[in-house]
């Protein structure tokens, strides 16, 4: 049995979401597409690779090629956050960006031990870790979701339209 194909909607919203960098079986369920319908989709696509499931599974390819060309063209502009794309790169494809050799690190000046024996970032690097999320949008509208959390972490909001948007955070019309 054919499932039913994936509404232009749907297609848009999961290729946003591809090109913001979320894996595609996330982006589907944010859409209401379920593992085993998306791995029908698949299926479909693999049979038929000219059929709306063929294009479908295409476009999100150009998507997440798309998302990684730009990460990539960021790192070599300079951008503050530069270190975070990489770790990005490196966890999404460690076979391509990961490092082909172990290093071991020196933590003196960037760990510290709690009373209950937990290694956590000092302040500085804390500090750090949170304008460099800030800067990409990881918090986006964690003052509503937890403002507690958000005060604690003294973490700036920020608000994104309704409905589907791009990598930038900017809304894009279907």
């Amino acid at each position: 049995m054919i499932p039913e194909a994936p509404s232009p909607q749907v297609t848009c919203n999961v290729l946003n979401l591809l090109g913001a960098g979320v894996h595609l079986d996330v982006a589907c369920r944010c859409n209401g597409i379920t593992f085993e319908l998306l791995n029908k989709w698949i299926e479909c696509a693999q049979e038929d690779p000219h059929s709306l499931f063929g294009e479908f599974l295409r476009l999100a390819d150009i998507a997440v090629a798309q998302d990684e060309a730009r990460d990539i063209m960021l790192i070599g502009s300079g951008v503050k956050y530069a270190a975070a794309l990489q770790w990005k790169l490196t966890r999404k494809a460690p076979n391509r960006w990961g490092d082909r050799v172990h290093h071991s690190v020196d933590t003196a000046g960037l760990l510290q031990s709690t009373d209950d024996a937990v290694i956590v970032p000092t302040e500085d690097v804390k500090a750090k870790m949170i304008a460099i999320m800030n800067e990409v949008g990881a918090f986006r509208d964690l003052e509503k979701s937890d403002p507690e959390l958000a005060s604690a972490l003294e973490i700036e909001s920020v608000d994104l339209p309704d409905g589907p948007v791009n990598g930038s955070g900017k809304k894009v019309e279907a």
